[in-house]
């Protein structure tokens, strides 16, 4: 349950690149197989500016991965065959992670539950005639100016803002790297392989901004760079979208994204410790992974809790900031 207190598993940065994975306190004793992994991708690989970061581990029997990312930058034109190479080792290639006794574990994508997150890069594949002014013009004010409550703006599935209008989302629907129905994505090829999906987008884009500021940079075309991708079988997607401002995170170039997912863990009969006195049989949704580019989530004070008697869901919250890590 969220607001309980959580343990961190693991963690692991490279350059501006961070993931944490946290797990709710009373399922810490069921965690099992922790690893953490690097790809380094920039310079031809000799350098970690690109990669990606991941951790996994075991609750109960279910395997899960958390992958933090950031590829390859540039137009469509020059730079998405190299993105779409880079996400196709990260998530296929040789295993981030060293077995014991020098074995490989399983790669990213075998997991019971992955999920990746950070700066993709992803741009729009327009036309190289193509006019933007008049989708520059619709972005302008397409981010709420003052957050429902008083609140974090946010917008996308599940979330309280409403839906960015057809005139911001037209051009990503038909242009966009990673599912745009106009142009051919080796991205999403990629993503077929892994058995990876992603959630409606229904924000604005994400890139670029003034640093500070709601406004897009002229001297870049915008783009949806930062997305949360997941497996697609067995998870519930609450939420899905993207923190605007004021009240949002403004200070990068990049809007942060976040998703909240839920899914089931396969539990072994007799592998749970049994239940204390006064705790429920039933374990209500727990752990939580955190990825993200920046600043995890601190880990709460640890409790003398223990261990439910079984764990039975599992809640995955992705949230933080997901963009260019600020100076």
């Amino acid at each position: 349950v969220l607001g309980e207190p959580f343990a961190k598993v693991q963690g692991l940065g490279m350059v501006g690149l961070y993931i944490g994975a946290f797990v709710a306190l009373r399922l810490s004793g069921h965690i099992s197989k922790v690893a953490a992994g690097r790809r380094q991708a920039g310079l031809y690989g000799q350098a970690g500016n690109k990669g990606a970061v991941a951790v996994r581990f075991e609750v109960c029997k279910t395997a899960i991965c958390a992958v933090s990312v950031h590829l390859e930058s540039g137009t469509w034109q020059a730079k998405a065959s190299e993105r779409a190479g880079q996400l196709r080792e990260v998530l296929l290639g040789a295993p981030l992670f060293g077995g014991a006794g020098g074995r490989d574990v399983v790669s990213v994508a075998k997991h019971d539950l992955v999920v990746v997150a950070g700066d993709f890069n992803f741009r729009l594949g327009l036309p190289q005639n193509a006019e933007i002014g008049e989708f520059r013009n619709s972005l302008k004010g397409s981010w709420p100016a003052v957050a429902a409550g008083g609140g974090v703006n946010c917008m996308g599935e599940g979330m309280t803002g409403a839906a960015a209008g057809s005139s911001v989302l037209g051009p990503f629907s038909a242009f966009d790297e990673l599912c745009g129905d106009r142009i051919s994505s080796e991205a999403a090829e990629v993503l077929r392989e892994a058995s990876l999906m992603e959630g409606p987008v229904l924000f604005p884009a994400t890139y670029r901004f003034l640093e500070g500021t709601m406004s897009y940079d002229n001297e870049r075309i915008p783009a949806w760079c930062d997305r949360v991708l997941h497996s697609k079988v067995g998870v519930i997607r609450r939420r899905y979208g993207a923190l605007g401002g004021p009240g949002g995170l403004m200070c990068a170039d990049h809007r942060a994204v976040g998703a909240l997912l839920e899914t089931s863990l396969l539990a072994v009969p007799g592998t749970a410790p049994p239940p204390t006195k006064g705790s429920s049989a039933a374990a209500p949704a727990a752990p939580a992974a955190a990825a993200a580019r920046g600043t995890a989530p601190a880990a709460p004070q640890r409790s003398l809790q223990k261990p439910a008697a079984e764990a039975s869901s599992l809640v995955v919250r992705l949230d933080g900031f997901l963009g260019e890590t600020p100076a």
